[in-house]
């Protein structure tokens, strides 16, 4: 028989039931097989929070992207579950380890009776060094293979140890946990990033060629809309040899180029820079220079008739 929630945490100062629901998500029972939705606690280290969560089979849960902006670690530790995100369906056993961020949705239910140790985690402290935890997409490392099997063995012993240890060894403990997985991350990085990238880069490109007329299009803006950092966003830029801006501005350049040579008498060159985003007419015929070594209006005489 399972041992009662207050009893096991109620053993060392800290664990307090979980009252605020995490960040956008609504959870809910199945009116079938269970009369609530979960049991949770929670405790606070620092900037990181620690949640037991135990929930009956047939509840259902679902995440609204926010901007709150933290990554989530979670670790089966009984049951099983279905996560739902933007690629697709995915089943998470025990001894699995998930890592996804806030920036978009994603949905879940309950398959087997579940417990999962979740770590929340600020994504400003994290960023820098895991750029990958905050692209759109999520990590799965399976019990089964490579590093996933190490992280299962760590954060099973954690979480039969969390509930009797003090905040001081809990956060030595998870900061430990954190640093493993960092090296999973990298390890699954090295065969999967690139390609995980490049399919990412591919549909910001597809974004920016849509939104070129936008004159306040920019990295804020662009990272919100596929749930990304700025910095990974840069990053993404910085490995195919340019940035956001200088992309930018070169193919509005294009795009006044080709416009300039079908221009018709009554549209006045003003009125195509003002169409591709260049505010500045000075500004534009400056930059047009210099890309194509003549002046706008020049180069639109090249082709009247």
């Amino acid at each position: 028989m399972r041992e009662g929630i207050a009893s096991r945490h109620g053993e060392v100062a800290g664990w307090k039931p979980q009252v605020d629901p995490l960040s956008a998500w609504t959870l809910k029972p199945c009116e079938e097989t269970c009369s609530r939705p979960s049991s949770n606690w929670q405790r606070q280290l620092n900037t990181m929070r620690v949640l037991d969560m135990r929930l009956d089979r047939g509840c259902e849960g679902v995440h609204h992207a926010t901007d709150l902006r933290f990554v989530v670690v979670m670790f089966i530790t009984e049951g099983r579950e279905r996560g739902i995100d933007r690629r697709g369906a995915s089943v998470f056993e025990r001894g699995d380890t998930i890592v996804w961020n806030d920036q978009h949705d994603v949905a879940f239910e309950v398959m087997d009776r579940l417990r999962k140790l979740m770590i929340i985690v600020p994504i400003d402290r994290i960023y820098n060094a895991w750029p990958d935890l905050v692209s759109a997409d999520g990590l799965h490392f399976s019990r089964d293979h490579g590093f996933g099997a190490l992280l299962a063995g760590y954060f099973e012993i954690l979480s039969q140890q969390v509930n009797t240890l003090s905040d001081a060894h809990t956060s030595l403990a998870v900061e430990a946990g954190l640093d493993l997985l960092l090296r999973a991350i990298r390890s699954k990085g090295d065969d999967c990033s690139s390609d995980r990238g490049s399919v990412l880069f591919e549909g910001i490109i597809r974004h920016l060629e849509d939104n070129l007329r936008d004159p306040d299009i920019g990295s804020n803006g662009v990272a919100a809309a596929f749930g990304i950092s700025t910095r990974y966003l840069q990053l993404l830029f910085a490995q195919n040899g340019t940035t956001l801006s200088d992309w930018v501005r070169q193919r509005r350049l294009d795009r006044c180029r080709m416009d300039l040579e079908t221009r018709k008498s009554a549209e006045s060159i003003t009125d195509i820079a003002l169409r591709w985003g260049f505010n500045d007419p000075s500004h534009f015929s400056r930059l047009f220079r210099r890309r194509y070594g003549t002046a706008p209006r020049a180069y639109s005489e090249l082709y009247s008739f």
